[in-house]
């Protein structure tokens, strides 16, 4: 008998490949959940997240990447460590009028550890509000303090 896998599925859709996977995860072994898992998924999801352009997709990554959270999130902590990278470049280039970081970063708060984030946010969020706050011209004499 010749059977035929078809690895076919898209890690911008995750939903089918979510379904059968987590519909076949209390029946199969866990050696071959975990073959499953670092030969068919994982992969995939590395080959797309390496295409991923965050200048130009308008597909937000968390709402592919999310959804295998409650299956695979320690084995995508590599994986984590690309996104932010990626995050980073594109903050090089956001300006704190504009409300894109806060929309970016938020579904990420409780994804990425909390050293990894505060260390994005140090590289890339803080030195931009610093500058920012160091250009506001305070002087109490000529301020208004009435509350209108």
């Amino acid at each position: 008998m010749n059977y035929h896998f078809s690895n076919e599925w898209s890690p911008r859709n995750p939903d089918p490949a979510i379904q059968l996977f987590s519909g076949w995860e209390k029946i199969i072994p866990k050696w071959m959940h975990d073959n499953i898992t670092t030969q068919l998924i994982l992969p995939k999801i590395n080959s797309e997240i390496d295409l991923w352009n965050p200048q130009r997709d308008v597909q937000p990554i968390h709402l592919w990447i999310h959804p295998w959270l409650p299956y695979l999130h320690s084995s995508l902590q590599e994986m984590f460590r690309i996104i932010r990278y990626k995050l980073t470049i594109v903050l090089e280039k956001w300006h704190p009028s504009d409300e894109s970081a806060y929309l970016i970063l938020l579904p990420w708060k409780n994804v990425f550890d909390k050293k990894d984030m505060h260390d994005l946010l140090k590289k890339s969020i803080i030195p931009k509000l610093t500058l920012i706050f160091n250009q506001f011209v305070i002087n109490p004499a000529n301020q208004e303090l009435s509350i209108i």
